[in-house]
């Protein structure tokens, strides 16, 4: 292993160790990836710049799970306090007052809500309303009438009723509206037209699927006569684009219970179809929002966990589904490349397919050339190659194996250990050597300890735990060598804990032992110096190991399901362990992922800004997870003050306005909790000239050397770079290519 290499792996395992206490609690599960959901309530946060999902039903529960859209992936929230988890609820943001608000909804044995509640981007807040409010209902419509400061709802149903009432709410009560209005319906939508000051209504159910337009201007509503119109549709989902000054409807269900993969546009007169050269798949009780930040449309659910965006009247996909339902595979940290790996695993049948997790999104990287569809096949990182190994059955009777360095399969080795499956494998940094242990050759439970020096495999132990199957064996530098839990030859199953050094096996006996596992996982958690295990035949407790003790997680959120033969690992930069996947009860296929790791964390982190000198721009940050947490901004690393152009350091939101060419620098947040400090990535203010790229007042020849020296030294890789301390990423797409030479030439050659 080059010095360099472990010298860089020890200091991140360092850096970790630093960020926070190992408090008992300061350890809980978070979901990291949405799962597929229907009748979830979408609203677009323009302070923040974010839109905003909430809720929903996954075929089998009622979530009241907090999302937020960050322009690549869906972020899921740990609000304080939240509501109950519920489908069918109206929600709508209040920009007067820079609030999400959510009314109603329903959840499991009919039960109907008309609590009303509100999201500041912190938390929720249930509204204690005076006087008279809706009834209970679920499935009507909500929007915000910025022009009178109200939110406007009608409409909805319970299994008992259907209602076809206006009520208004002002942010301190609710007043029905006594007029005459369309006829009670639900599944119906509603945008606010703010070109012409009206609330615009379509569709729904009433006593059948229909498709009538109707408007509402505060006073009375107005049942429009459009020439053309859509289909009858209900369930279907709309959002108001204000570049093209029209409603736009997608999907839902017609009269012949048929669901649609229609875009109909009303322009506030007619209603046209439009074509797109993508189209999502037809589907109803999704959900979509306009985000006025990114000037488009943002579309999910009911579908796969996939995301649309409309742009021009074009649809787009937004990232991906993430890998599929699957257990028995493959989870490593790639610590080179700072992305997660999970490889192969079983769904019906053995899985071939590559996939990479950066902290936000799931890219597929490979679906052939290398151990090909593989399952029980463990994988670890080899920071001394750079390369994800997996060892796997081989023809020749002795395992192959194999290295994935985040481009390409390598065939490393040919004759490793004599074939088998389920068996255990780590990697230690210390010395260097990939570690196998046991495992099942379809005949016989082994037992035995190889270990590979990145070019041959040596047996180094022929006795130490009994020979077993389907445990788990990580490396904790905490415990000097590779920590063995649990397993099972077919009966018993074990309990019992062994730490490899190296040279021996060591049973380590402690009290308090998790019980019998089989088909858990395990990862070196370094944030808190320890082993955390989760999981089993479907149970969904999870245990550290700190010292030779285990110690029962009692997280304050809900955990994970139970499970077995679920994959993790460990991320050193967001310091939490991954939990994917697995077999739930009942035999239930899983591709749900967790993370373990502090409450607390920074969800959304400052954006880069441009400004002139004496024009105000704001840094919003976003974390979540425990109650009291202070924030103070910093610039450059050093804490601000409020003062001239400097506003809200204590804050959120932090509102600097340039004065000199010193304020454009980086800014950072720190988010201070019971847990400790973290710091958000600093967001860097620039110029309005892009071609000023040094800053000093004026677009010149230095500023085209100093592109040239800064860009040199970025092309290909990732932002931000920025060896100079001003990013070449030019254009935001988080990569430093080309087309940002080219966009630095086209602004050098127009001045400023």
């Amino acid at each position: 292993m080059k010095l360099a290499t472990y010298a860089r792996a020890i200091a991140a395992l360092a850096l970790t160790l630093t960020s926070f206490p190992a408090l008992a609690q300061c350890l809980d599960w978070r979901a990291e990836s949405g799962q597929r959901v229907v009748g979830h309530s979408m609203a677009h946060d323009t302070d923040r710049g974010l839109p905003v999902m909430f809720g929903g039903y996954t075929g089998s529960a009622f979530l009241n799970t907090t999302s937020e859209w960050d322009g690549v992936a869906w972020r899921v929230r740990k609000p304080v306090n939240s509501p109950t988890p519920r489908a069918g609820a109206m929600m709508a943001y209040d920009s007067s007052r820079k609030v999400v608000v959510l009314f109603g909804g329903d959840a499991s044995s009919f039960t109907y809500f008309n609590d009303t509640w509100e999201y500041n981007g912190i938390t929720w807040t249930q509204k204690s309303i005076p006087g008279a409010k809706p009834a209970a209902r679920t499935e009507g419509a909500m929007v915000y009438d910025a022009a009178r400061g109200v939110m406007v709802l009608f409409g909805g149903q319970t299994d008992v009723n259907q209602y076809g009432d206006t009520w208004e709410y002002n942010g301190t009560a609710w007043t029905q509206r006594p007029i005459t209005g369309p006829y009670q319906r639900f599944n119906h939508t509603m945008v606010y037209d703010s070109a012409n000051a009206r609330t615009l209504l379509f569709g729904g159910w009433t006593l059948f699927a229909n498709n009538e337009t109707w408007s509402y201007d505060g006073t009375a509503w107005t049942q429009l006569t459009p020439a053309t119109q859509p289909s009858q549709l209900y369930a279907h989902t709309a959002a108001y684009d204000p570049i093209l000054g029209a409603m736009v409807v997608h999907g839902g269900i017609n009269s012949a219970f048929t669901a649609s993969n229609q875009t109909w546009v009303f322009n506030g007169t007619d209603w046209s179809l439009t074509p797109s050269a993508q189209t999502p798949a037809a589907r109803a009780f999704h959900a979509m929002t306009y985000d006025q930040n990114a000037g488009r449309i943002v579309m999910h659910g009911s579908i796969g966990t996939e995301t649309w965006t409309w742009f021009g009247g074009n649809w787009a996909r937004a990232g991906s589904n993430g890998p599929g339902t699957r257990s028995h595979g493959a989870f490593t940290y790639d610590t080179n490349r700072n992305v997660a790996v999970l490889y192969g695993g079983y769904s019906g049948n053995p899985l071939p397919d590559l996939w990479e997790w950066d902290g936000r999104t799931w890219a597929l990287r490979s679906t052939s050339g290398g151990p090909g569809a593989s399952f029980a096949s463990p994988m670890d990182f080899h920071s001394g190659i750079g390369q994800s190994v997996v060892t796997a059955y081989s023809a020749s009777g002795g395992m192959d194996t194999w290295g994935w360095d985040g481009s390409h399969w390598n065939l490393l080795d040919t004759n490793g250990p004599p074939n088998r499956g389920s068996h255990f494998m780590a990697y230690d940094p210390a010395r260097d050597r990939m570690v196998l242990f046991g495992g099942n050759d379809n005949t016989n439970n082994l037992g035995d300890t190889w270990e590979w020096d990145g070019a041959t495999w040596t047996q180094v132990a022929a006795t130490g735990p009994a020979p077993r199957w389907s445990g788990a064996m990580v490396y904790s530098p905490a415990h000097g060598g590779i920590i063995l839990y649990g397993g099972t030859p077919g009966s018993p199953t074990y309990a019992d804990t062994w730490l490899w050094n190296g040279t021996t096996w060591i049973e380590i006996v402690g009290a308090n032992q998790p019980g019998p596992r089989v088909g858990h996982a395990m990862a070196y958690h370094a944030a808190r110096n320890s082993v955390v295990l989760f999981g089993g035949p479907f149970v969904n407790t999870a245990w550290e190991l700190v010292g030779s003790t285990w110690v029962p997680v009692t997280p304050a959120s809900t955990p994970p399901s139970g499970r077995w033969l679920s994959m993790m690992c460990y991320d050193p930069n967001s310091q939490q362990a991954l939990l994917f996947g697995g077999t739930g009860a009942g035999s239930t296929p899983l591709n749900d992922l967790w993370a373990l790791g502090t409450p607390v964390r920074v969800v959304h982190h400052p954006k880069d800004a441009r400004a002139d000198l004496g024009q105000s721009v704001k840094f919003t940050i976003a974390a979540d997870g425990l109650s009291g947490l202070t924030f103070r901004w910093r610039k450059n690393g050093v804490n601000l003050s409020n003062g001239t152009g400097v506003s809200g350091v204590t804050t959120r939101t932090l509102t600097i306005t340039p004065d000199d060419l010193g304020d454009y620098a980086g800014y950072a947040c720190a988010v201070t909790s019971s847990c400790g400090v973290l710091v958000s990535k600093e967001a860097q203010l620039r110029s309005n000239c892009a071609a000023d790229f040094n800053l000093d007042g004026e677009a010149d020849i230095l500023d085209f050397l100093d592109f040239l020296d800064s860009f040199g030294q970025c092309d290909g890789r990732p932002a931000p770079c920025a060896p100079n301390s001003i990013e070449t990423d030019l254009n935001g797409d988080t990569i430093i290519d080309i087309v940002d030479f080219l966009d630095f030439l086209d602004a050098f050659g127009t001045g400023c």
